[in-house]
Parts: structure tokens; sequence; C-alpha cells
């Protein structure tokens, strides 16, 4: 039985230390396994010694597959354990600060120990509640040790099957038997494959293997960057109703345990409401999402419920095969249940007008657009202390690693009979996180900037002579934007004259100052075909969504458009 001392010591960075070493070990025996692989005994070269050095390399090449095998699964499990372990000390965080606060103490032997000073004339009904108390951390460290047992367990269970002889314990029998429940008959994806690789794997299976992956691995299948959009979108409308359920489930458990709480169980009441409510705004992102999946032009391509909030992208138009694709990402205060579907409805007006000038021309005349409105991440929100995360860039440093691999994904997708010219757009908070992503990925043939409060990552530094404005002209003396693999000219800012987000530079070099990007314009214009276009003001009217009926358009949209359209003559620029 592992003991509370033992618990204490643990560390999920020393499971991921060895997790990353032996990752580097497989990728050297991969290494290795190549080598034996191309070579070969002389072909001249027969009679009994050729044949028995042809079984020993043989056999040389089974050893090191079955261990780069066995390697590979060790490496998933512990990456498991290191989850589980995690979550195991977070547990202990909490009995501790239950302890704490009632006056208890949780020795290093998982034991609980009464620290109040003086009990002597405590009333009776205190006394059976300090007893309550003391029974239920005696529960949950019970609970944390048992978990803690399974944990050594299975980590004891996959070491040793990779130490195994190979045979029907072996690591490799023991992945064939988890590729074939996950996978079924269908080859299973590369390891940690890139999105290139991942839809070099879907082109090899069959119809029918692929349809069996959609039908019954939807979780696998909707999350995975590389696939056709189609078949991203059909796996995760199958699970719309498998995730109520659930949600639905765990949502009647923690209001049941809400219930049957005592008075001085205060703590564990402030954890179950905020649970109780991140469930429902989940509960309210599915009704949300099948909304705006009533239209039958939409896919959804992404559906993520892990976190703390529901995660979402939307596709508009066919993304799979159109020739102009955009994908816009929101920023502060984006929430599927909240905004995500005007964010929708707003990028298909774009859409829309960007179709109208690849129509107007007969040289693209043919052409379509589609456009994807990406929130698989979690902005913060507009309210303390979420807000204060605003002026961080650890949010969008998660969402510009969840962002690159899904623009790769979308190149990927493609063959060379139906080429792309994709627009990676986004606004505020959004538009630092497509900078960052953009230094990841060549996959965006554009980049547009709305209100963006930087999308560089250098801190200017004076005393270096480099880094900074000139104080007097104003000019640019160096920023970092030529990181983001975006073709040179292809750079595009909108910032309103009222928006003081955009000119705030937190997060890098304000983009109207940078001249490697073009400036916009967001005032009155004409527009190349005699249109009046109108000004837009302040920090989020970049794009608003017009009432039926009404057909003026802004500068900004006309400009956005333009962009995503690739119809660079268009454009109308402001002067600096």
């Amino acid at each position: 039985m592992t003991a509370w001392s033992d618990v204490l010591r643990w560390s999920p960075g020393a499971l991921d230390s060895a997790a990353d070493a032996l990752t580097t070990r497989r990728k050297s025996l991969t290494n290795v396994l190549a080598t034996i692989e191309d070579g070969s005994a002389p072909r001249d070269w027969r009679g009994d010694a050729a044949e028995a050095a042809d079984r020993s390399l043989r056999q040389r090449r089974d050893d090191l597959e079955t261990l780069v095998t066995g390697i590979a699964s060790m490496v998933d499990a512990l990456d498991a354990a290191s989850e589980a372990v995690a979550a195991v000390l977070h547990a202990v965080d909490e009995a501790d600060g239950l302890a704490q606060h009632h006056q208890f103490r949780i020795t290093e032997q998982g034991r609980v120990l009464d620290v109040a000073v003086d009990l002597g004339n405590t009333p009776e009904d205190v006394v059976r509640t300090r007893a309550a108390v003391e029974a239920e951390l005696e529960d949950r460290i019970a609970q944390i040790l048992r978990r803690a047992a399974e944990i050594d367990d299975d980590l004891v269970t996959a070491m040793a099957r990779l130490t195994g002889d190979g045979g029907a314990t072996g690591p490799a029998a023991y992945l064939d038997a988890l590729n074939e429940k996950l996978w079924g008959d269908a080859p299973s994806p590369p390891l940690s494959g890139s999105p290139s690789e991942i839809a070099a794997w879907w082109a090899t299976l069959s119809d029918g293997e692929r349809e069996w992956l959609i039908t019954n691995r939807p979780e696998r299948i909707g999350g995975m960057d590389g696939l056709p959009i189609t078949a991203r979108s059909e796996a995760n409308m199958l699970r719309l109703p498998v995730e109520r359920e659930r949600l639905d489930t765990e949502l009647d458990e923690l209001r049941a345990e809400r219930e049957d709480l005592f008075a001085w169980q205060w703590l564990r009441d402030r954890q179950l409401s905020s649970e109780i409510a991140q469930i429902e705004a989940k509960l309210d992102s599915l009704d949300a999402v099948e909304d705006m999946m009533a239209d039958e032009n939409r896919t959804l391509i992404t559906l993520d419920l892990d976190g703390e909030r529901a995660r979402a992208a939307i596709g508009s138009g066919d993304v799979d095969t159109a020739e102009k694709v955009s994908v816009f990402t929101p920023g502060m205060n984006s929430t599927v249940d909240g905004n995500l579907a005007r964010y929708v409805e707003e990028m298909e007006q774009v859409q829309e007008e960007a179709q109208d000038m690849l129509d107007d021309d007969p040289f693209t005349n043919g052409q379509e657009v589609a456009s994807v409105v990406w929130l698989d991440y979690e902005p913060p929100l507009v309210e303390v202390p979420e807000l204060l995360a605003g002026a961080e860039r650890a949010r969008f440093e998660e969402g510009a690693q969840r962002l690159a691999p899904f623009l790769d994904g979308l190149q990927a997708n493609r063959d060379g009979d139906t080429p792309m010219h994709l627009t990676a757009a986004g606004h505020s908070y959004g538009s630092s996180t497509t900078g960052l992503a953009l230094r990841e990925t060549s996959a965006a043939d554009a980049a547009l900037f709305h209100g963006s409060p930087g999308v560089g990552f250098v801190t200017p530094d004076p005393t270096a002579g480099e880094g900074h404005l000139d104080s007097d002209s104003g000019e640019e003396v160096w920023t970092d934007s030529h990181q983001m693999q975006v073709p040179e000219g292809s750079l595009y800012n909108l910032s309103n004259e009222d928006d003081f987000v955009s000119n705030i530079g937190w997060h890098g070099v304000n983009p109207s100052l940078d001249r490697h990007i073009t400036e916009l314009s967001t005032e009155d214009a004409v527009a190349a075909d005699g249109t009046e276009l109108h000004r837009t003001e302040g920090h989020t009217s970049y794009v608003e969504l017009r009432d039926p009926g009404d057909e003026s358009l802004s500068t900004s949209e006309y400009n956005s458009a333009a962009v995503i359209a690739d119809k660079t003559d268009l454009l109308i620029e402001q002067p600096r």
C-alpha cells in the first residue's frame, strides 16, 4: 500500500522528465531501426553463412521494433500517470486546506490530529461537527491513498509489459490490442503525428474504415487536425447527444452532493457551486452549438468540453474545397454560449462581401469563399480576476499552440487540385493569439489584425538602440513581426482612431507603427466601384452584424473582405 509520506513526495515533473527521456531514446532507436532496414547482404553472398546473417538481421530488427513499441506505450503510461499524480496532489492540497481551516493537521503518516488549543468547554454540537470533519478527512485520505495505489500499480504493469519477453504480454502484443480497441480494423494513426501525417494516414483508409471511425470513435476523429472538415463535423455532431447526457449526469450528481452537505462544509459547497456553474455553462454552449448547426451550410469543426469552458470552431461554406478561406479568432470575453453565434454571422457577412468581389471579376468568377470562427481556446473574460489575465500572455500562448496546428491541418487536407488562399484573422486578444501562432506555421497566405493590442513579442530596450520607436519621428527602429511566417507584404492591420486597446501595446509594438504591416483604413471612404463606405468607431465595431435589409458597408468590413478574397488592388490603405 502506498504511504501518505510517499504521496507527499510525488512529482508530476519527474514523470514528465522520464517520458521525455524515453521519447528521446525511442527516436534514437527508430533511427537505428531505419539503418538496419536499409542494410542488406551483398547480392552475390549465398550459402549457410549468408542465411544465418539474414536471420540474425531480421531477429535484431524484430527485437528493436518490439522495444520501440514498448517504449511508446511506456511514454503513454507515464503521461497518463503524470496527469493522475497532479490530480492526486490537488486532492492532497484540498484535504490540507480543509484540515487547517478546522484546526486539524494531517501528519506525514496520514493520520488526522486535532490541534485545537482548548476544547474543554466546547458545545456538544461543535464537538459533533469536528468529529464529522475528522471523519471526512480520514475518508479523503483513504480515497487519495487508494487512487495513489492504482496509479502505482498501473505504472508497475506498464513497466512489466516493457520488460516482457515479447510474447502475449509483451509490449507489441499489448499495443496491438490497444490499437484494435481504439481503431478497429483500421491501421492506427501515427503516434503524435503532425497534421500532414494525419492527413496522409486518412488517405490510406478505405471508405468503410473511415465511416467506422467516424461512427465509433467520434471523440477522436472530431479533434484531429489534418482530417477533412466534413469528417470532423460529422463526428462532432454525433458527440452532441452523448456529451449532453454525460454533462446532465454530472450535473445531477453534483447537485445531489451539494444538497447533502452539512453547514460546516462551506469549502466544498463553494467548490461544488463553481463546478455546477461550469457544467451549466457547457450545457448552454451545447444549446448554442445546436442552434448554430441548424444551418446546413455550417460545419462543427471542433468541440472540446474538457476545460473550464466549452471550446468550438464553426465553419461556414465548404472549408474543404473553397479557394479562399479565412480563420477568425475572437478576443477577450468570447465564449461559445455567449457570443460565438454572433461572430459566425458577422464573418458570414464578410464572407458574402468577399464572394461578391470574386464574382465581379471574370478571372475569379466561380471561385468560392469559406470562413471559420475559431474559439478553441479560453480567452480571458472581462471580469476580475480574469480581466487581469488580459495583460498576460499565458492564455494566448496556449491558444496559439492550438491554432498553429489547426491552420496546418487546413493546408494538409488540401491536394494539388484544390489550392487554398488562407487568411488568418484575429480581433484584439485574438490577434495576439494569431500573431504568435503564425510564428509556428507557414500555412497562412495573409494575416489580418483588428484592434490589436500587439502582435510582436519583443520587449523594447531603448538603451540597446533597437526594439523601440524614435521619440522624435516615430519611425520604427526594429520589431519582430518579420518572424511571422506570412509572405512579405501580406500582413494587414485595422485600427479605429478612438480604439484605445489598439494603441496600448500590451503584447508588443502597436501594429499601426510597424512598417512591415500594411495599415488599412477604417475611415469614411469610397470603394473602387463607387460604393460609399462608412467609418467605424471603438474597439468592437470592425465587423458589425447589420439589420436585415441594411446594405451599408463599413470601410473596415470592405477591407477585410478584400484581404480574404485576395483582391489587394481593391484595398483602401490608411496613410501613416
